[in-house]
């Protein structure tokens, strides 16, 4: 199956009342849903998904040849991708960050959207490759 994910930062300032009001109730340029938002697809066929809740995670970033950088996250939510039953990939974000979740499987495309809708106003840092991780879960090795 193919796999989409979003990641969508609720803007809690939004308004429906003056969605409704003035923009027949769709967001606006001045009152947005989302501070922001990422919907990328998993590049391979993936065989199954799992999601599990308040796991920690070893995290390696090799990316830069000079400097390996090493981190324990604590609390996390992961989204671990299987490809010929391997773990072929995997997501994170911090279990306390995740507003909501959402699952949708379209069998005609044989697509499978995971969404993820993040809280606001708290001290998020996004490491590479979409981990989404609150500066409390954090700590350097």
């Amino acid at each position: 199956m193919k796999l989409k994910i979003s990641f969508k930062r609720i803007n809690s300032d939004f308004d429906q009342e003056s969605a409704n009001e003035y923009n027949w109730g769709k967001e606006s340029e001045n009152n947005m849903k989302y501070h922001s938002s990422v919907l990328f697809q998993v590049n391979s066929d993936i065989d199954k998904i799992e999601i599990n809740e308040n796991e920690n995670l070893h995290y390696v970033d090799s990316s830069d040849k000079n400097k390996i950088i090493e981190l324990f996250l604590e609390n996390q939510t992961i989204l671990k991708c299987y490809k010929d039953n391997e773990l072929f990939t995997q997501f994170s974000i911090s279990t306390g960050l995740i507003e909501k979740t959402h699952e949708i499987y379209q069998e005609k495309t044989k697509t499978k959207y995971c969404y993820f809708y993040l809280k606001d106003n708290l001290d998020i840092i996004e490491l590479k490759n979409h981990n989404y991780v609150l500066k409390e879960d954090l700590k350097i090795i």
